[in-house]
């Protein structure tokens, strides 16, 4: 029985379940079931049942709201009348952050903030009200401080000084939230403080991945297709703990998958093989690739177009199908040749030349790229925006004169500091905390020095054709943005989403812009078990972006709260990345070693790698010393990004899209302090940039 549903859940990700298949799932439906969470598409609580029940009084807490300010800045208060709609709005109106939260002891809580980690107290956790903490406010309102919860079945036992086992305390947070009013779908942002849970009666087939679950009770009529009614029933860990409540559409996971899903999850199972052909050492060294199409295009030119991995589901074979259906992925110059033919130049041949590697193409600076216009909107030219009323006190802001000149000649370089608006509809923070950055680090150091910046690079190239105009057209840090998000969203939809409101990770795009065809560095790898030499390509020697792991830092800084930045740096490139012997297969330490001195470092930074800012760095290359300046850093909070840039002359500015807009404002020095630069107006920082001093 358990072989049939494991057959069942493997032809329904496929959308190819048989008659059999069905037949075993309806064999699980049922019309009621014991009081466990349910898995849905649409999410539903039952607390006051759940209250009279357990014979327990129901206490309602009621969140903290502040309105953000979107135009005006003088004022974060909400009248009365619209603060009661605000709290009655229901979960799926708020983002799942509701206004009143309701609760009593021994109710089922999911958790929906990553408190702690440590304490697997992680987003989607479920746990068991025990007590709380609160206080009153104006009309005898409660505010919940502390919620003391008990964890169901954590990862590993859980023991804080003076609590019972598995017992952990939750403290209010801030969340930004998107409310919609029914009545008219308007769209209020506002910050609410509360304690992130949620009564657990119910969950999504959402947040429901990554559990397993003993007794996995699921209703699966509102799910949307194939992938939702997979996700519900793949959390089960059987199939008698396995019950459906009422019936569903059995045609969702009958017929198949797109043409496009099929071709996904064959290339998917191409890079499987190959990841396992080179872990066990017989994948031979001409095929390789720095991205997906290289690499399966060298694999194919090896096995053929026709070969299939012994593993891969009937219902994905192509040894038989259409050629159509089994073309190889498109590399990105044909991507970006299909968005914008008229500005990008140069042969596929010369994007995809493994042995040279270089991603060789150019941007035609005479012809920009116009955004795209919207209904009812006007691109033309940027409407004169009306003086805005800010509060200094709430952003820090000191009135500052004019810049004086620039070191260099640039004269066709504007002096202003330019920021890029954020795009409240398709958000655009990552985009904007980064490219603000290379927008004045642009205007500082001048065209002849950026164009050693990530030589090679199409995404930088198309950013570096374009940053002339960003000091003396308004709406041209935007079109450069947009056409840069165009670009990404091509290569990757899901990990550079295009439209709606979701963010990408910074990191991503950094990555994306700062990865050099050419390396600057080498790595080399002498094995301590069998004394053999190799080279070995990691990213430290091809990209700006240098991220050192949470392992690394443990070993070789234990006890260490953090490290500073030259610390930072030196373990890894001594110590902070590890490879296996191409020969014994051991585990060693790559030391990678400096050839060229890169324009520009990224260091990531985070709670678990801390790091300690410094103003200067220094590294020994070949017969010199060379010296970088911090000049940026970049930080998260409240689901944003926003960035502060430090100037030749080492004064700081802040940039926010949402409320500086296209300014940015004079800030704190954050270069001759580390616990300065840590945060901005309560985000943290993500990464420092370091720029090379000429």
């Amino acid at each position: 029985m358990h072989q049939r549903f494991k057959t069942a859940l493997e032809n329904m990700r496929y959308c190819r379940c048989t008659k059999e298949d069905i037949n075993l799932l309806l064999t699980r439906v049922c019309r009621s079931a014991a009081d466990i969470s349910i898995i849905t598409a649409l999410n539903a609580t039952k607390a006051e049942d759940f209250a009279r029940m357990c014979g327990q009084q129901l206490t309602s807490f009621e969140f903290a709201s502040i309105r953000r300010a979107q135009r005006e800045y003088t004022s974060n208060d909400i009248g009365p009348n619209m603060q009661r709609v605000l709290w009655q709005l229901p979960p799926t109106l708020t983002e799942h952050h509701s206004g009143i939260l309701m609760l009593c002891r021994g109710m089922p809580v999911l958790l929906k903030y990553n408190e702690a980690t440590e304490l697997c107290a992680t987003n989607g956790a479920e746990a068991t009200v025990i007590d709380w903490h609160s206080h009153s406010i104006s009309g005898g309102r409660q505010v919940l401080d502390v919620l003391f919860v008990e964890l169901t079945n954590p990862p590993r036992t859980v023991q804080l000084p003076g609590l019972p086992v598995n017992v952990i305390p939750l403290t209010r947070n801030k969340k930004r939230v998107s409310c919609t009013l029914p009545a008219n779908n308007m769209k209020i942002s506002i910050t609410r403080e509360q304690v992130m849970v949620l009564p657990n009666f119910a969950m999504t087939d959402f947040a429901s991945q990554g559990r397993t679950r003993i007794y996995n009770v699921v209703h699966l009529k509102h799910c949307k297709n194939h992938q939702s009614i997979y996700t519900c029933l793949s959390r089960s860990s059987s199939l008698d703990g396995t019950i459906i409540l009422d019936m569903f559409d059995t045609a969702k996971i009958r017929g198949g998958t797109s043409a496009d899903l099929r071709q996904e999850f064959r290339e998917l199972e191409l890079m499987d093989d190959i990841t396992k052909m080179r872990l066990d050492g017989i994948l031979p060294p001409h095929v390789h690739g720095t991205s997906r199409a290289p690499l399966l295009t060298s694999f194919r030119a090896w096995k053929g177009a026709r070969y299939v991995p012994s593993h891969v589901h009937a219902a994905i074979d192509w040894s038989d199908v259409p050629e159509s259906e089994i073309a190889p992925c498109h590399d990105m110059t044909t991507a970006l040749t299909a968005l914008y033919p008229s500005q990008i130049s140069g042969s596929a041949s010369a994007v995809n030349n493994e042995k040279n590697k270089s991603l060789g193409s150019s941007v035609n600076a005479r012809d920009p790229i116009r955004k795209r216009s919207r209904p009812g909107e006007q691109w033309t030219s940027r409407p004169t925006k009306r003086p805005k009323t800010i509060d200094p006190t709430a952003y820090d802001i000191d009135p500052l004169p004019q810049l004086a000149p620039l070191a260099h000649s640039d004269t066709n370089v504007s002096r202003a500091r330019v920021g890029l608006v954020w795009d409240c509809n398709n958000w655009s923070c990552a985009y904007d905390s980064i490219l603000t950055f290379l927008i004045n680090l642009y205007a500082d150091i001048g065209a002849d020095l950026f164009s050693g910046v990530s030589p090679g690079n199409i995404f930088m190239d198309l950013i570096r054709t374009r940053l002339p105009l960003c000091a003396t057209d308004n709406g041209a840090p935007e079109t450069m943005r947009d056409a840069f998000r165009d670009v990404l969203s091509l290569r990757s939809p899901i990990r550079f989403p295009r439209h709606g409101q979701t963010m990408a990770a910074v990191s991503d795009v950094i990555s994306s812009l700062f990865y050099c065809s050419v390396p600057f560095a080498r790595g080399r790898m002498t094995c301590v078990a069998c004394s053999f030499d190799s080279v070995h390509v990691v990213d430290v020697t091809h990209s700006y972006a240098w991220y050192l792991t949470p392992a690394a830092f443990r070993t070789h800084f234990p006890g260490q709260a953090s490290l500073t930045s030259s610390e930072y740096i030196e373990c890894l490139l001594t110590a902070g990345i590890n490879a296996h012997c191409s020969t014994c297969h051991s585990m060693n330490v790559v030391h990678i070693l400096l050839e060229h001195a890169p324009p520009l470092i990224a260091l990531e930074t985070s709670v678990v790698v801390p790091i300690r800012a410094e103003a200067m760095l220094q590294l020994p290359i070949g017969q010199r010393v060379h010296t970088w300046r911090l000049a940026g850093a970049i930080y998260h909070g409240f689901d944003h990004f926003t960035m502060r840039y430090v100037d030749i002359q080492g004064l700081t500015w802040y940039h926010d899209g949402d409320i500086t807009k296209n300014r940015m404002i004079h800030d704190v020095d954050i270069t001759n302090s580390p616990s300065a630069a840590a945060n901005a107006r309560g985000r943290v920082a993500t990464h420092y940039l370091y720029a090379l001093v000429q």
